[in-house]
Protein backbone atom coordinates (compact mmCIF):
# COMPACT_ATOMS: atom_id res chain seq x y z
CA UNK A 1 0.00 0.00 0.00
CA UNK A 2 2.78 2.38 0.92
CA UNK A 3 4.55 1.58 -2.36
CA UNK A 4 1.36 2.48 -4.31
CA UNK A 5 0.97 5.81 -2.45
CA UNK A 6 4.63 6.61 -3.06
CA UNK A 7 4.20 5.82 -6.78
CA UNK A 8 1.05 8.00 -7.05
CA UNK A 9 2.79 10.89 -5.30
CA UNK A 10 5.83 10.60 -7.57
CA UNK A 11 3.58 10.45 -10.62
CA UNK A 12 1.67 13.55 -9.52
CA UNK A 13 4.88 15.46 -8.81
CA UNK A 14 6.24 14.49 -12.23
CA UNK A 15 3.08 15.69 -13.95
CA UNK A 16 3.18 18.96 -12.04
CA UNK A 17 6.84 19.43 -12.88
CA UNK A 18 6.17 18.81 -16.54
CA UNK A 19 3.47 21.49 -16.57
CA UNK A 20 5.36 24.17 -14.65
CA UNK A 21 8.88 23.80 -15.97
CA UNK A 22 10.43 24.73 -19.28
CA UNK A 23 10.06 21.14 -20.44
CA UNK A 24 9.67 19.98 -24.02
CA UNK A 25 5.90 20.56 -24.44
CA UNK A 26 6.08 24.06 -22.93
CA UNK A 27 9.05 24.98 -25.11
CA UNK A 28 7.22 23.72 -28.19
CA UNK A 29 4.16 25.78 -27.33
CA UNK A 30 6.29 28.89 -26.73
CA UNK A 31 8.10 28.31 -30.04
CA UNK A 32 4.76 27.91 -31.84
CA UNK A 33 3.50 31.17 -30.31
CA UNK A 34 6.68 33.08 -31.13
CA UNK A 35 6.69 31.83 -34.71
CA UNK A 36 3.13 33.08 -35.21
CA UNK A 37 3.79 36.46 -33.59
CA UNK A 38 6.97 36.98 -35.62
CA UNK A 39 5.46 36.32 -39.06
CA UNK A 40 6.74 38.67 -41.74
CA UNK A 41 4.75 40.61 -44.37
CA UNK A 42 3.98 38.72 -47.55
CA UNK A 43 6.74 39.55 -50.06
CA UNK A 44 5.78 41.31 -53.30
CA UNK A 45 2.08 41.47 -52.48
CA UNK A 46 0.50 44.11 -54.69
CA UNK A 47 -3.03 44.09 -53.32
CA UNK A 48 -3.91 46.90 -50.91
CA UNK A 49 -4.77 45.96 -47.34
CA UNK A 50 -7.01 48.98 -46.88
CA UNK A 51 -8.80 51.21 -49.38
CA UNK A 52 -10.58 54.53 -48.92
CA UNK A 53 -12.95 55.56 -51.72
CA UNK A 54 -14.07 59.18 -52.10
CA UNK A 55 -16.76 59.69 -54.77
CA UNK A 56 -15.75 62.23 -57.42
CA UNK A 57 -19.05 64.06 -56.91
CA UNK A 58 -18.16 64.73 -53.28
CA UNK A 59 -14.87 66.28 -54.38
CA UNK A 60 -16.50 68.27 -57.18
CA UNK A 61 -19.21 69.58 -54.84
CA UNK A 62 -16.62 70.69 -52.28
CA UNK A 63 -14.60 72.46 -54.95
CA UNK A 64 -17.72 74.12 -56.33
CA UNK A 65 -18.52 75.42 -52.87
CA UNK A 66 -15.05 76.93 -52.80
CA UNK A 67 -15.62 78.53 -56.19
CA UNK A 68 -18.71 80.28 -54.87
CA UNK A 69 -16.48 82.14 -52.43
CA UNK A 70 -14.31 83.56 -55.21
CA UNK A 71 -15.60 86.92 -56.39
CA UNK A 72 -15.64 87.93 -60.04
CA UNK A 73 -12.83 90.13 -61.35
CA UNK A 74 -12.98 92.96 -63.85
CA UNK A 75 -10.49 93.53 -66.67
CA UNK A 76 -10.66 96.87 -68.53
CA UNK A 77 -11.22 96.74 -72.30
CA UNK A 78 -8.73 98.96 -74.15
CA UNK A 79 -8.90 100.41 -77.68
CA UNK A 80 -12.65 101.06 -77.86
CA UNK A 81 -12.32 104.43 -79.63
CA UNK A 82 -15.48 106.54 -79.58
CA UNK A 83 -17.18 103.95 -77.37
CA UNK A 84 -14.60 104.16 -74.57
CA UNK A 85 -16.80 106.43 -72.50
CA UNK A 86 -19.61 103.88 -72.48
CA UNK A 87 -17.75 100.60 -72.38
CA UNK A 88 -17.48 98.63 -69.15
CA UNK A 89 -14.91 95.96 -68.30
CA UNK A 90 -14.90 92.23 -69.02
CA UNK A 91 -16.12 90.22 -66.04
CA UNK A 92 -14.12 87.06 -65.31
CA UNK A 93 -15.78 84.49 -63.05
CA UNK A 94 -14.55 81.02 -62.01
CA UNK A 95 -17.07 78.62 -63.47
CA UNK A 96 -15.90 75.07 -62.88
CA UNK A 97 -12.99 73.09 -61.45
CA UNK A 98 -12.40 69.37 -61.70
CA UNK A 99 -9.60 67.02 -60.60
CA UNK A 100 -8.68 64.19 -62.95
CA UNK A 101 -5.88 61.66 -63.14
CA UNK A 102 -3.79 62.23 -66.27
CA UNK A 103 -1.28 59.44 -65.83
CA UNK A 104 -0.09 57.22 -63.01
CA UNK A 105 1.06 59.43 -60.18
CA UNK A 106 -0.03 62.70 -61.87
CA UNK A 107 -3.23 64.64 -61.25
CA UNK A 108 -4.58 67.63 -63.11
CA UNK A 109 -6.79 70.42 -61.91
CA UNK A 110 -8.83 71.88 -64.74
CA UNK A 111 -10.43 75.28 -64.24
CA UNK A 112 -12.96 76.99 -66.52
CA UNK A 113 -13.43 80.76 -66.36
CA UNK A 114 -16.50 82.47 -67.74
CA UNK A 115 -15.83 85.70 -69.66
CA UNK A 116 -18.81 87.97 -69.61
CA UNK A 117 -19.87 91.53 -70.28
CA UNK A 118 -22.65 92.98 -68.18
CA UNK A 119 -25.13 90.17 -67.64
CA UNK A 120 -24.13 88.27 -70.79
CA UNK A 121 -21.78 85.30 -70.94
CA UNK A 122 -19.48 85.55 -73.96
CA UNK A 123 -17.08 82.61 -73.92
CA UNK A 124 -14.98 80.33 -71.72
CA UNK A 125 -11.28 80.22 -70.95
CA UNK A 126 -9.75 77.01 -69.60
CA UNK A 127 -6.65 76.53 -67.48
CA UNK A 128 -4.98 73.44 -66.07
CA UNK A 129 -2.14 72.52 -63.76
CA UNK A 130 -0.68 69.16 -62.81
CA UNK A 131 0.71 68.00 -59.52
CA UNK A 132 1.63 64.84 -57.67
CA UNK A 133 0.09 63.69 -54.40
CA UNK A 134 2.16 64.01 -51.26
CA UNK A 135 1.98 60.87 -49.13
CA UNK A 136 3.34 60.27 -45.67
CA UNK A 137 3.04 56.63 -44.65
CA UNK A 138 4.34 57.34 -41.15
CA UNK A 139 1.63 59.94 -40.49
CA UNK A 140 -0.98 58.13 -42.59
CA UNK A 141 -1.72 61.14 -44.79
CA UNK A 142 -2.37 61.67 -48.48
CA UNK A 143 -2.58 65.21 -49.79
CA UNK A 144 -3.31 66.64 -53.20
CA UNK A 145 -3.09 70.44 -53.42
CA UNK A 146 -3.37 72.89 -56.32
CA UNK A 147 -2.42 76.55 -56.29
CA UNK A 148 -3.68 79.15 -58.72
CA UNK A 149 -0.21 80.53 -59.32
CA UNK A 150 0.89 77.09 -60.53
CA UNK A 151 -1.32 77.46 -63.61
CA UNK A 152 0.98 78.03 -66.56
CA UNK A 153 -1.26 78.59 -69.56
CA UNK A 154 -4.72 79.71 -70.63
CA UNK A 155 -6.69 78.25 -73.52
CA UNK A 156 -9.62 80.43 -74.64
CA UNK A 157 -12.59 78.50 -75.96
CA UNK A 158 -14.23 81.21 -78.05
CA UNK A 159 -17.55 80.34 -79.62
CA UNK A 160 -18.40 81.52 -83.13
CA UNK A 161 -21.02 83.94 -81.85
CA UNK A 162 -18.88 85.49 -79.08
CA UNK A 163 -18.25 88.61 -81.22
CA UNK A 164 -21.95 89.04 -81.96
CA UNK A 165 -22.78 88.68 -78.29
CA UNK A 166 -20.27 91.37 -77.37
CA UNK A 167 -21.59 93.71 -80.09
CA UNK A 168 -25.09 93.38 -78.68
CA UNK A 169 -23.80 93.90 -75.13
CA UNK A 170 -21.76 96.97 -76.11
CA UNK A 171 -24.58 98.64 -78.04
CA UNK A 172 -27.01 98.07 -75.16
CA UNK A 173 -24.93 100.45 -73.05
CA UNK A 174 -24.54 103.19 -75.65
CA UNK A 175 -27.10 106.03 -75.82
CA UNK A 176 -29.27 105.87 -78.93
CA UNK A 177 -28.02 109.20 -80.27
CA UNK A 178 -24.41 107.99 -80.06
CA UNK A 179 -25.33 104.58 -81.43
CA UNK A 180 -26.43 106.19 -84.68
CA UNK A 181 -23.04 107.83 -85.14
CA UNK A 182 -21.07 104.58 -84.91
CA UNK A 183 -21.67 102.00 -87.67
CA UNK A 184 -22.37 98.50 -86.43
CA UNK A 185 -19.48 97.15 -88.52
CA UNK A 186 -17.13 99.41 -86.51
CA UNK A 187 -18.62 98.14 -83.28
CA UNK A 188 -18.03 94.60 -84.52
CA UNK A 189 -14.42 95.46 -85.36
CA UNK A 190 -13.92 96.89 -81.85
CA UNK A 191 -15.57 93.84 -80.29
CA UNK A 192 -13.39 91.41 -82.23
CA UNK A 193 -10.32 93.44 -81.27
CA UNK A 194 -11.29 93.35 -77.59
CA UNK A 195 -11.76 89.57 -77.69
CA UNK A 196 -8.41 89.11 -79.47
CA UNK A 197 -6.69 91.34 -76.92
CA UNK A 198 -8.06 89.28 -74.05
CA UNK A 199 -7.15 86.02 -75.78
CA UNK A 200 -3.60 87.13 -76.53
CA UNK A 201 -2.96 88.53 -73.07
CA UNK A 202 -5.15 86.20 -71.03
CA UNK A 203 -2.43 84.49 -69.04
CA UNK A 204 -0.66 87.73 -68.10
CA UNK A 205 -3.90 89.48 -67.18
CA UNK A 206 -5.33 86.55 -65.24
CA UNK A 207 -2.08 85.79 -63.46
CA UNK A 208 -1.72 89.32 -62.15
CA UNK A 209 -5.33 90.15 -61.38
CA UNK A 210 -7.06 86.85 -60.65
CA UNK A 211 -4.81 83.85 -60.01
CA UNK A 212 -2.37 85.26 -57.45
CA UNK A 213 -5.12 86.58 -55.14
CA UNK A 214 -6.85 83.18 -55.25
CA UNK A 215 -3.92 81.36 -53.62
CA UNK A 216 -4.84 77.70 -53.11
CA UNK A 217 -7.56 76.54 -55.48
CA UNK A 218 -8.27 73.03 -54.27
CA UNK A 219 -7.04 70.50 -51.76
CA UNK A 220 -7.85 66.88 -50.95
CA UNK A 221 -6.34 65.65 -47.69
CA UNK A 222 -7.06 62.35 -45.98
CA UNK A 223 -5.58 61.51 -42.59
CA UNK A 224 -5.62 57.99 -41.21
CA UNK A 225 -3.20 57.90 -38.28
CA UNK A 226 -2.44 55.17 -35.75
CA UNK A 227 -1.85 52.45 -38.33
CA UNK A 228 1.38 50.68 -39.34
CA UNK A 229 1.29 51.95 -42.93
CA UNK A 230 4.00 50.82 -45.35
CA UNK A 231 2.83 52.65 -48.47
CA UNK A 232 0.02 54.88 -49.74
CA UNK A 233 -1.19 55.29 -53.30
CA UNK A 234 -3.76 57.60 -54.88
CA UNK A 235 -5.77 56.18 -57.80
CA UNK A 236 -8.66 57.73 -59.72
CA UNK A 237 -11.02 55.50 -61.68
CA UNK A 238 -14.74 54.89 -62.16
CA UNK A 239 -15.50 58.42 -60.84
CA UNK A 240 -13.96 57.51 -57.50
CA UNK A 241 -10.74 58.77 -55.92
CA UNK A 242 -9.15 55.84 -54.07
CA UNK A 243 -6.47 55.90 -51.42
CA UNK A 244 -4.94 52.44 -51.29
CA UNK A 245 -2.77 51.51 -48.34
CA UNK A 246 -0.51 48.59 -47.58
CA UNK A 247 0.54 47.89 -44.01
CA UNK A 248 3.67 46.40 -42.47
CA UNK A 249 1.54 43.57 -41.09
CA UNK A 250 1.70 39.92 -42.24
CA UNK A 251 -1.63 40.16 -44.08
CA UNK A 252 -2.21 36.87 -45.90
CA UNK A 253 -4.51 38.26 -48.62
CA UNK A 254 -5.42 41.81 -49.57
CA UNK A 255 -8.35 43.48 -51.31
CA UNK A 256 -9.55 42.81 -54.82
CA UNK A 257 -9.82 45.93 -57.04
CA UNK A 258 -12.97 48.03 -56.86
CA UNK A 259 -15.07 47.26 -59.92
CA UNK A 260 -17.13 49.76 -61.89
CA UNK A 261 -20.27 48.10 -60.53
CA UNK A 262 -19.06 48.54 -56.93
CA UNK A 263 -18.21 52.19 -57.62
CA UNK A 264 -21.68 52.91 -59.01
CA UNK A 265 -23.28 51.58 -55.84
CA UNK A 266 -21.40 53.96 -53.54
CA UNK A 267 -23.54 56.76 -52.10
CA UNK A 268 -22.23 60.07 -53.46
CA UNK A 269 -22.25 61.70 -50.03
CA UNK A 270 -20.28 59.03 -48.17
CA UNK A 271 -16.66 57.98 -47.81
CA UNK A 272 -16.33 54.24 -48.24
CA UNK A 273 -13.60 52.25 -46.50
CA UNK A 274 -12.80 48.62 -47.24
CA UNK A 275 -10.44 46.50 -45.17
CA UNK A 276 -9.29 43.01 -46.03
CA UNK A 277 -10.51 40.70 -43.22
CA UNK A 278 -6.92 39.56 -42.74
CA UNK A 279 -5.99 43.22 -42.13
CA UNK A 280 -8.70 43.53 -39.48
CA UNK A 281 -7.38 40.62 -37.42
CA UNK A 282 -3.72 41.54 -37.92
CA UNK A 283 -4.48 45.02 -36.57
CA UNK A 284 -5.71 43.30 -33.41
CA UNK A 285 -2.51 41.24 -33.16
CA UNK A 286 -0.45 44.39 -33.71
CA UNK A 287 -2.40 46.10 -30.94
CA UNK A 288 -1.87 43.16 -28.57
CA UNK A 289 1.89 43.22 -29.13
CA UNK A 290 1.95 47.01 -28.73
CA UNK A 291 -0.07 46.96 -25.52
CA UNK A 292 -3.07 48.70 -27.05
CA UNK A 293 -5.20 45.61 -26.38
CA UNK A 294 -4.74 43.40 -23.29
CA UNK A 295 -2.30 40.58 -23.96
CA UNK A 296 -2.73 38.32 -20.92
CA UNK A 297 -5.85 36.34 -20.02
CA UNK A 298 -6.86 33.56 -17.70
CA UNK A 299 -8.03 30.24 -19.07
CA UNK A 300 -11.63 31.49 -18.98
CA UNK A 301 -10.93 34.23 -21.50
CA UNK A 302 -10.99 37.04 -18.93
CA UNK A 303 -8.37 39.78 -19.02
CA UNK A 304 -5.89 39.22 -16.23
CA UNK A 305 -2.52 40.85 -15.58
CA UNK A 306 -1.36 37.65 -13.94
CA UNK A 307 -2.88 35.42 -16.60
CA UNK A 308 -0.62 33.08 -18.55
CA UNK A 309 -2.74 32.82 -21.70
CA UNK A 310 -1.82 34.90 -24.78
CA UNK A 311 -4.24 35.04 -27.74
CA UNK A 312 -3.84 36.00 -31.40
CA UNK A 313 -6.29 36.17 -34.30
CA UNK A 314 -6.02 34.70 -37.77
CA UNK A 315 -8.11 34.84 -40.96
CA UNK A 316 -7.85 31.79 -43.20
CA UNK A 317 -10.86 32.18 -45.49
CA UNK A 318 -13.18 29.35 -46.39
CA UNK A 319 -15.38 27.67 -43.80
CA UNK A 320 -15.16 29.21 -40.32
CA UNK A 321 -12.52 31.73 -41.50
CA UNK A 322 -11.94 33.33 -38.09
CA UNK A 323 -9.33 31.48 -36.04
CA UNK A 324 -8.41 32.26 -32.44
CA UNK A 325 -5.03 30.94 -31.33
CA UNK A 326 -4.46 30.66 -27.58
CA UNK A 327 -1.16 29.78 -25.90
CA UNK A 328 -0.04 29.24 -22.34
CA UNK A 329 3.65 28.39 -22.17
CA UNK A 330 4.03 28.50 -18.40
CA UNK A 331 2.09 27.01 -15.54
CA UNK A 332 -0.43 24.84 -17.34
CA UNK A 333 1.01 24.57 -20.85
CA UNK A 334 -1.75 24.59 -23.48
CA UNK A 335 -2.15 25.50 -27.12
CA UNK A 336 -5.63 25.78 -28.60
CA UNK A 337 -7.13 26.80 -31.93
CA UNK A 338 -10.74 27.99 -32.05
CA UNK A 339 -12.70 28.51 -35.29
CA UNK A 340 -15.83 30.58 -35.87
CA UNK A 341 -17.97 32.40 -38.40
CA UNK A 342 -17.78 36.11 -37.51
CA UNK A 343 -20.59 38.63 -37.76
CA UNK A 344 -20.82 42.41 -37.63
CA UNK A 345 -23.77 44.78 -38.03
CA UNK A 346 -24.89 48.30 -37.20
CA UNK A 347 -28.11 48.60 -35.21
CA UNK A 348 -29.49 52.01 -34.21
CA UNK A 349 -26.02 53.50 -34.35
CA UNK A 350 -24.41 50.73 -32.27
CA UNK A 351 -21.90 48.32 -33.71
CA UNK A 352 -22.92 44.73 -33.02
CA UNK A 353 -20.26 42.02 -33.09
CA UNK A 354 -20.95 38.32 -32.88
CA UNK A 355 -19.76 34.83 -33.77
CA UNK A 356 -21.51 31.64 -34.88
CA UNK A 357 -20.60 27.99 -35.32
CA UNK A 358 -17.76 28.19 -32.78
CA UNK A 359 -15.63 25.08 -32.65
CA UNK A 360 -12.41 24.12 -30.88
CA UNK A 361 -10.41 22.71 -33.78
CA UNK A 362 -7.26 21.70 -31.94
CA UNK A 363 -5.87 21.43 -28.42
CA UNK A 364 -2.33 20.51 -27.43
CA UNK A 365 -2.00 19.82 -23.72
CA UNK A 366 -4.69 19.22 -21.12
CA UNK A 367 -8.20 20.02 -22.45
CA UNK A 368 -8.93 22.77 -19.93
CA UNK A 369 -10.55 25.00 -22.58
CA UNK A 370 -13.89 23.39 -23.37
CA UNK A 371 -15.86 26.36 -24.69
CA UNK A 372 -14.35 28.74 -27.26
CA UNK A 373 -17.33 31.11 -27.60
CA UNK A 374 -16.04 33.81 -25.27
CA UNK A 375 -12.54 33.58 -26.68
CA UNK A 376 -13.88 33.98 -30.24
CA UNK A 377 -16.30 36.75 -29.30
CA UNK A 378 -13.72 38.61 -27.22
CA UNK A 379 -10.95 38.54 -29.81
CA UNK A 380 -13.25 39.23 -32.78
CA UNK A 381 -14.72 42.13 -30.81
CA UNK A 382 -11.21 43.42 -30.12
CA UNK A 383 -10.41 43.18 -33.84
CA UNK A 384 -13.47 45.18 -34.88
CA UNK A 385 -12.95 47.60 -32.02
CA UNK A 386 -9.38 48.23 -33.08
CA UNK A 387 -10.42 48.85 -36.69
CA UNK A 388 -13.14 51.25 -35.63
CA UNK A 389 -10.76 53.01 -33.26
CA UNK A 390 -8.50 53.66 -36.24
CA UNK A 391 -11.39 54.92 -38.34
CA UNK A 392 -12.50 57.25 -35.55
CA UNK A 393 -9.24 59.16 -35.96
CA UNK A 394 -9.64 59.56 -39.72
CA UNK A 395 -10.43 62.97 -41.20
CA UNK A 396 -11.10 64.34 -44.65
CA UNK A 397 -10.38 67.79 -45.98
CA UNK A 398 -11.90 68.87 -49.31
CA UNK A 399 -11.79 72.15 -51.20
CA UNK A 400 -10.61 75.10 -49.14
CA UNK A 401 -12.37 74.04 -45.94
CA UNK A 402 -10.77 72.47 -42.87
CA UNK A 403 -10.61 68.76 -42.16
CA UNK A 404 -13.69 67.05 -40.78
CA UNK A 405 -14.17 63.75 -39.00
CA UNK A 406 -16.03 60.71 -40.28
CA UNK A 407 -19.09 59.23 -38.61
CA UNK A 408 -19.98 55.56 -39.08
CA UNK A 409 -23.06 55.15 -41.25
CA UNK A 410 -23.17 51.50 -42.37
CA UNK A 411 -21.04 48.40 -41.92
CA UNK A 412 -20.97 45.02 -43.67
CA UNK A 413 -18.76 41.95 -43.76
CA UNK A 414 -18.27 39.27 -46.36
CA UNK A 415 -15.49 36.86 -47.24
CA UNK A 416 -13.63 39.56 -49.20
CA UNK A 417 -13.88 42.72 -47.11
CA UNK A 418 -15.07 44.50 -44.00
CA UNK A 419 -16.75 47.61 -45.39
CA UNK A 420 -17.61 50.85 -43.63
CA UNK A 421 -19.62 53.72 -45.05
CA UNK A 422 -18.88 57.00 -43.28
CA UNK A 423 -20.50 60.41 -43.45
CA UNK A 424 -18.35 63.50 -43.29
CA UNK A 425 -19.16 65.40 -40.09
CA UNK A 426 -17.72 67.81 -37.56
CA UNK A 427 -16.31 65.03 -35.41
CA UNK A 428 -15.73 61.33 -35.75
CA UNK A 429 -17.55 58.61 -33.90
CA UNK A 430 -15.88 57.22 -30.80
CA UNK A 431 -14.63 53.68 -30.90
CA UNK A 432 -16.73 51.18 -29.02
CA UNK A 433 -15.24 48.72 -26.61
CA UNK A 434 -15.21 45.05 -27.40
CA UNK A 435 -18.07 42.93 -26.01
CA UNK A 436 -17.42 41.15 -22.76
CA UNK A 437 -18.49 37.69 -21.70
CA UNK A 438 -17.70 35.08 -19.09
CA UNK A 439 -16.55 31.58 -19.84
CA UNK A 440 -17.53 28.79 -17.42
CA UNK A 441 -14.60 27.16 -15.66
CA UNK A 442 -13.83 23.62 -16.77
CA UNK A 443 -11.61 21.70 -14.34
CA UNK A 444 -10.44 18.32 -15.57
CA UNK A 445 -8.16 16.22 -13.31
CA UNK A 446 -5.01 14.75 -14.81
CA UNK A 447 -4.71 11.01 -14.66
CA UNK A 448 -1.28 9.43 -14.19
CA UNK A 449 -0.80 6.06 -15.82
Amino acid sequence: MQRIETWLMACGLAAAAALTSGCGPCQEIAAHRDAFMNRQPVAQQSQPHLSIAIPQKMIDDAISAGLDRITSKSIPIPGMGRLSEYVKAFKISPKRMVITQTQRGQYQLGMDLDVGYGSRSLFTMSMATATEPVTNAKKGTVELAFRADDLKSVTPSISANAGSKLVTALLSGVPSMVRGLVPEREVRRLADGAIKYLSDNAFRLLSDQILKPMGELARVRFTLPDLPIASLELVSQNNVLQINARTTLPVSSGLSPMTASMARQLPADRVHIRMAPATVVELANWAIVGGKIPSTYDMNGRVSQSGTFTPAVEWTGGEKPLKINVWSAQGTCIRARIAADPMVALSKGDLKVGVEQVEIEEIVGPPLITDGVVWAKQLWGNSIGRSEASLSTASLGLGKGGSKGLNLSTVSLDSKALSFSLKVGSSAAKARSAPKAALPVASIPLACR
